[in-house]
């Protein structure tokens, strides 16, 4: 996995140089798409460009339900954050897997 994509120069070549299966895009650049209508067309792009290399994503630090919602159309993989969820203990999490099982595509 390319942890933190967006905090640092040269995460475009990373992501072309390590061919991860997924990017976890940074919470600096992921709340960026709820405050500027061109840095989430960039977003989008870079999005794009991730999923063109058959790389999946990961927005991280979700924290409201405008970043949740222009996330989810700007096509991410997968998000993470304090808008869908509180910290869970290793229990609550087992349980809420458990009553909210996905089934397994392939």
């Amino acid at each position: 996995m390319l942890d933190d994509f967006g905090s640092e120069r040269g995460a475009l070549t990373a992501m072309v140089e390590l061919a991860p299966h997924l990017i976890r895009f940074d919470n600096r650049l992921t709340a960026s798409v709820a405050e500027s209508e061109a840095l989430a067309k960039m977003t989008g792009t870079l999005l794009q460009m991730a999923h063109a290399a058959d790389i999946g994503t990961v927005a991280q630090g979700i924290e409201t339900q405008v970043e949740l919602a222009r996330l989810k159309r700007l096509r991410v993989d997968y998000v993470q954050g304090p808008a869908l969820s509180d910290v869970l203990t290793t229990g609550d999490l087992t349980a809420y897997l458990r009553h909210h099982r996905v089934p397994r595509q392939g």
